[in-house]
């Protein structure tokens, strides 16, 4: 069975970019913040909520260039840009993804060893996990439908939402796992897309031609539409007929 670890950045491979030889990738266990309360009078804690925190992967690199060394500090510097990317992918987490951002830059060390390795770390902070690279999907249609649409994974995750009117669109709710959000009063025209989806911080935003819709939320609306890995029950209404896509991408411990 092949051992070798290819790894691409933003769908850039590594090795396309020059004699690179990825030689290890080490994956630390992910940092996590628990809280816990004691036990009045009692031995032990009470279990609180547990935040993961930050994910880090580190890859070695050895550059299969051996006398010139100009050439070496090029292509350690053409490493670092490839380090500077945001989706990471690796051979051994096949169809999945890691948001990443690089917090070890590579350097040549000492020049004229030829033996020494390159060290890129990377961190996820938002999501700090691996998630799919291809979403499940469930579309409904018409003014009211109701559906299930199965969330991959061992991580809570979100479930985007998609609308495409078929005309002016002015109210619209959504329920996801038991969450609902509801949009009043506003003006999506036939044809536009109301998009209930994530910034690059992992952040909920409802939007529609670039505008941000946030404030067209309902108090009674609920903050997010996160759930647990399962069959996950989704509806929505609206006042005109629509075709409503849920994505959900898989996020894994």
């Amino acid at each position: 069975m092949a051992r070798h670890i290819e790894a691409w950045m933003d769908g850039v491979a590594l090795s396309s970019l020059g004699p690179y030889l990825i030689q290890g990738v080490q994956e630390d266990p992910a940092e996590v913040d628990a809280m816990a309360t004691p036990r009045l009078g009692m031995d032990g804690q009470w279990p609180g909520v547990q935040r993961r925190t930050a994910l880090r992967v580190v890859i070695l690199v050895a550059i299969r260039e051996l006398y010139d060394l100009g050439r070496r500090s090029m292509l350690a510097e053409t490493l670092a840009g490839w380090a500077r990317g945001s989706i990471l992918q690796l051979s051994n987490h096949p169809e999945r993804r890691l948001r990443v951002r690089c917090t070890g830059w590579p350097s040549v060390g000492a020049a004229r060893s030829y033996t020494e390795e390159l060290r890129v770390e990377l961190t996820a902070w938002t999501p700090p996990y691996w998630e799919d690279q291809q979403p499940a999907r469930l579309t409904l249609t018409g003014d009211q439908a109701e559906g299930s649409i199965r969330l991959p994974g061992t991580a809570r995750a979100p479930i985007a939402v998609t609308v495409t009117p078929t005309s002016a669109l002015t109210d619209f709710a959504v329920t996801v796992g038991g969450q609902t959000i509801a949009l009043e009063e506003l003006a999506v025209p036939a044809g536009e897309q109301l998009l209930l989806t994530r910034d690059e911080e992992d952040n909920l935003q409802i939007t529609s031609g670039g505008v941000s819709l946030m404030r067209r939320r309902t108090p009674a609306s609920a903050d997010d539409l996160y759930c647990e890995p399962g069959s996950v029950a989704v509806s929505f209404g609206a006042n005109v007929n629509c075709d409503v896509l849920f994505e959900a991408r898989g996020r894994w411990i």
